[in-house]
């Protein structure tokens, strides 16, 4: 059975960084378009990617693939660099669209719900030194949002010092082996096209004993 080959976007979208001031959450006061980085106080962070179609070149925030077949890895390398003043708490957003209805791929019955280990599967089973799973959820489409995600948070333990960077979330991606063009097209893409999302957000160390403690009150303050 012929596999087709399909065009498939991956993108490192947005970095968000907060800082806290005086007991309470200070919002974004800059945002640069050109680069989806949004930028607070002395906290800043850059989250950056190898260029896949020069490998050689300088890292880029977005890459597209094309020609994309299952069963084949393909370079995604995202690794934030702290680029400000203080010391920060990381996590990263990794948001898989459609993953809700071809991630069951990576199992033996392609209608198992996924969880957490089909995204293992996805990053080829190597999360990079120093992360961690710590949420996976299905996002259910509705109206407002056609689209049936799943969304998986990762965390950076320790503290990402300033001037320093991550190692990279994972290495690679790879679609399940057993998908057939039928399973691409109605499953995966819509017009040809799919993506990977990833978002990273910090959020000044000072002031929190733990990386737990500091993204508790970064969502409480994004109700």
């Amino acid at each position: 059975m012929k596999k087709k080959t399909i065009l498939v976007a991956a993108i490192a979208v947005m970095l968000v960084a907060a800082l806290v001031v005086g007991g309470t959450l200070a919002y974004f006061t800059d945002k640069d378009n050109a680069t989806n980085t949004f930028t607070v106080g002395n906290v800043k962070i850059k989250l950056d990617e190898s260029n896949v179609n020069d490998p050689n070149g300088a890292r880029v925030t977005s890459n597209e693939y094309t020609g994309v077949l299952p069963g084949i890895q393909y370079k995604k390398d995202p690794v934030v660099t702290n680029t400000g003043k203080n010391d920060a708490y990381v996590r990263a957003v990794v948001t898989i669209e459609n993953g809700m209805n071809w991630l069951g791929f990576y199992y033996d019955k392609a209608s198992t719900f996924p969880q957490v280990d089909a995204f293992e599967k996805l990053i080829c089973n190597k999360l990079g030194k120093g992360w961690e799973i710590v949420s996976f959820k299905n996002v259910m489409s509705t109206q407002d949002h056609p689209t049936s995600d799943t969304v998986v948070t990762l965390k950076y333990t320790g503290v990402l010092k300033s001037g320093e960077a991550t190692s990279a979330m994972f290495e690679n991606v790879m679609l399940p082996a057993k998908m057939t063009t039928s399973d691409i097209t109605t499953r995966v893409a819509q017009n040809g096209v799919f993506h990977i999302d990833v978002v990273a957000q910090a959020i000044q160390a000072d002031g929190f004993a733990t990386w737990d403690d500091a993204f508790k009150a970064f969502d409480a303050a994004q109700k």
